[in-house]
């Protein structure tokens, strides 16, 4: 019984936009290596639990590296591999709660 997501079934990340990282420090180069190893072993069909005990990666964090890789990029594109760096944002700055305005407004002209 396959146990995987549906949408993931056909995951091909040979078409996946790549990223240049050999440019980057050790840390952030050896953390990213981690991700895309993952991801690569998820779309060879390797069973979760080996992807977590070889990469480190826990299930949730490796469904959300998925999701993010196949997020729309503003150039029309998947994000790809791109997703999987720290810090890159998937989508824009949406502002959930509504703006409020207090009832004091202070006029810097009227200062004494």
């Amino acid at each position: 019984m396959n146990r995987r997501r549906t949408d993931l079934q056909a995951l091909d990340v040979a078409a996946w936009p790549g990223i240049a990282y050999t440019e980057f420090g050790d840390e952030d180069r050896r953390a990213f290596q981690v991700r895309v190893n993952a991801v690569e072993r998820y779309a060879r069909g390797e069973s979760i639990g080996d992807i977590e005990v070889a990469t480190g990666v826990n299930r949730r964090q490796l469904y959300r590296l998925l999701d993010r890789g196949l997020a729309q990029h503003p150039n029309g594109r998947i994000f790809g591999f791109r997703a999987l760096l720290k810090h890159v944002r998937i989508s824009a700055y949406v502002r959930i709660s509504p703006v409020y305005r207090t009832s004091r407004i202070f006029d810097l002209n009227s200062r004494p």
